[in-house]
C-alpha cells in the first residue's frame, strides 16, 4: 500500500507541475516553461549543431482592442491568436506566452530561411479571418522577429536579437516578419 501511496503522490506532483507551466488564459506554455525548454534546446543545439531559431511575436495594436472593446474581448483575441498560432506551427515547434500580447516561438532543427517561411505562414494564419464574439469583431495582425542561435550565443543574446528584429518589424509598418541572423 505504501508503494501505491508514493506513486499516487508522485503522479499528483507531476500533474501539478505540468499545470503550473500552462498560461491559464491562452492554454499555452508559460514563460517559466519557456526558459526551461530554451535551455534544453540550446544545449541540444550545441551538442548536435542542428539549427535552432527563436521568434518573437507581438499582436499589433492590441492596446486599441482592449481600449475599444474591453478586456474580456481582448482575452478572446489572445486565446484565438494562441489557437491559430498552434494550428499553423509544425509538431516540433513550440509557442509560449511570453507576456501580455507577446509570444515566443521555438523552432528546433530550423535554419533562418525556413523559419521565415514558417513564421510568415503563422502571420498569415493569425490574420486570415476576423475574431469575434456576440458583439465585437476585429481582424488582428502580428509582427514577428526571428533569429538563429549561434554557437557563441548566450540565450539572452539570441532573445535580444529576436526582439530587435520584432522592433524593426513594427517600425516597418507591422504585419511582417523580419529576421536578424
Amino acid at each position: 500500500m505504501r508503494k501505491i501511496d508514493i506513486l499516487v503522490d508522485q503522479f499528483y506532483a507531476g500533474v501539478h507541475a505540468s499545470l503550473s507551466d500552462v498560461d491559464t488564459l491562452t492554454g499555452l506554455l508559460n514563460r517559466s516553461a519557456m526558459e526551461r525548454d530554451l535551455e534544453c534546446a540550446a544545449e541540444r543545439f550545441k551538442q548536435t549543431g542542428k539549427p535552432l531559431c527563436i521568434a518573437m511575436v507581438d499582436a499589433d495594436h492590441f492596446k486599441k482592442v482592449n481600449d475599444t472593446y474591453g478586456h474580456a474581448f481582448g482575452d478572446i483575441v489572445l486565446q484565438t491568436i494562441a489557437n491559430r498560432m498552434e494550428d499553423s506551427l509544425r509538431l516540433r515547434d513550440q509557442v509560449y506566452r511570453y507576456g501580455g500580447e507577446e509570444f515566443l516561438v521555438l523552432l528546433p532543427d530550423t535554419d533562418i530561411s525556413l523559419a521565415v517561411k514558417v513564421m510568415d505562414r503563422l502571420r498569415q494564419t493569425v490574420s486570415s479571418k476576423a475574431i469575434k464574439d456576440h458583439n465585437n469583431k476585429t481582424i488582428l495582425t502580428v509582427s514577428i522577429g526571428i533569429t538563429e542561435l549561434k554557437k557563441s550565443d548566450h540565450l539572452q543574446e539570441a532573445k535580444e536579437r529576436a526582439d530587435e528584429a520584432l522592433y524593426k518589424a513594427k517600425e516597418s509598418g507591422r504585419n511582417c516578419v523580419i529576421s536578424n541572423p
